[in-house]
């Protein structure tokens, strides 16, 4: 494994390019062939047909909160773009409703969604009525296999 610094003066390293020319993290090298983005790398790791619901959870997620969150966090968590992230946090809860094989699952979905999640978490938490939605958070960072994936001291970047 090798880390990649994405900002900087020197920017990616140029073998980072060949690999990848659009820059984007994270690069996957299987039997030489690039396997590029995180839903592609998740997809490559888990394979598996998802769930109608773990696709909802996943749509929600790649469609709305990646937005909703980076709004949040580049207003400064003003009011209205704050309602906007929690109508998509609530939408998530929703997903949660299911039954609790959901929660107790750890699909590709949840593994992609989790980064944005644990950004969210960080930066606003959880609105109050999202009972499930913190109760998945609190499993999946239990996970020592998420648990070694999580940094304490980070900046985040959307």
């Amino acid at each position: 494994m090798k880390e990649v610094s994405l900002y900087g003066s020197g920017g990616k390293p140029s073998w980072f390019m060949d690999l990848n020319p659009k820059g984007e993290v994270p690069v996957l090298v299987v039997d030489g062939k690039p396997i590029v983005g995180s839903e592609e790398t998740v997809d490559f790791l888990m394979p598996g047909e998802l769930s109608p619901e773990a696709l909802r959870w996943r749509s929600i997620v790649n469609d709305r909160l990646k937005s909703a969150g980076k709004r949040a966090v580049f207003s400064g968590g003003s009011e209205t773009d704050r309602n906007s992230l929690n109508a998509v946090l609530q939408d998530l809860e929703a997903c949660l409703s299911n039954g609790p094989e959901r929660a107790s699952e750890f699909t590709a979905a949840d593994a992609s969604a989790f980064p944005f999640l644990q950004r969210v978490h960080g930066e606003f938490g959880f609105p109050s009525e999202c009972k499930r939605l913190e109760a998945w958070y609190a499993s999946a960072s239990s996970r020592p296999g998420v648990r070694k994936t999580i940094k304490q001291d980070f900046w985040w970047w959307w």
